[in-house]
């Protein structure tokens, strides 16, 4: 349960966030981020611990038909700005942003953990897991400021890079963690859709 728990929660989060029946506005995966538009405050009980000076963006990768293309546009001033790419184990693989790439602009190419056919030029960066989880976040100086950091958010971009390459459905619904069935269904989905990365293949060794 330890093990797996990380990578069921990433299965949940990637549920209701793409595919939750109840979800009047979905988000599919290679398709545009979601942008939080306002800045949050002490009643959020999105994330642990939120920050109240900055905007997200959010979005999912599926890479297994298809290596995927993320883009940042400039971000000049000195402006703190990150973008995420998280595993489905919940290891942040590579994190672009302002120490990684100064005012950008930023142009990756993201191929999956067994991807073998072309890439576009430029940088690839190589993921762990064929899901992935994209998290923007970008420094607000108060409210009059919010608007220069919309066209921020405006300009990431999540694109497949072949067309007709769709992302493959994610078949079991995540009800509760405290199902044991609902809990093994899930994460038995989530490890066929993805290998275990190295390092957490310690944890996963010798399972049937």
């Amino acid at each position: 349960f330890l093990a797996a728990f990380p990578l069921y929660e990433m299965a949940r989060a990637r549920y209701n966030a793409a595919v939750h029946p109840l979800n009047s506005q979905p988000l599919p995966p290679n398709g545009p981020p979601i942008n939080r538009r306002s800045l949050i405050d002490h009643t959020a009980r999105d994330v642990t611990t939120p920050n109240n000076d900055t905007l997200y963006s959010a979005g999912w990768l599926d890479l297994h038909r298809s290596p995927v293309r993320v883009q940042v546009p400039k971000v000049d001033g000195g402006r703190y700005y990150s973008v995420a790419l998280i595993d489905m184990f919940t290891n942040n693989f590579a994190v672009l942003g302002r120490q990684r790439d100064g005012d950008g602009p930023i142009d990756v190419t993201v191929v999956g953990p067994d991807w073998t056919g072309p890439v576009p030029q430029g940088q690839v960066l190589r993921s762990p897991t064929n899901d992935v989880q994209l998290v923007g976040r970008f420094l607000v100086n108060g409210p009059a400021d919010a608007p220069a950091v919309h066209r921020l958010q405006d300009g990431l971009t999540i694109r497949p890079v072949i067309a007709g390459g769709l992302p493959v459905p994610q078949w079991v619904a995540v009800t509760s963690s405290t199902d044991p069935v609902n809990f093994l269904a899930v994460v038995n989905e989530f490890l066929w859709r993805n290998p275990v990365p190295a390092a957490e293949a310690a944890a996963f060794k010798g399972w049937a």
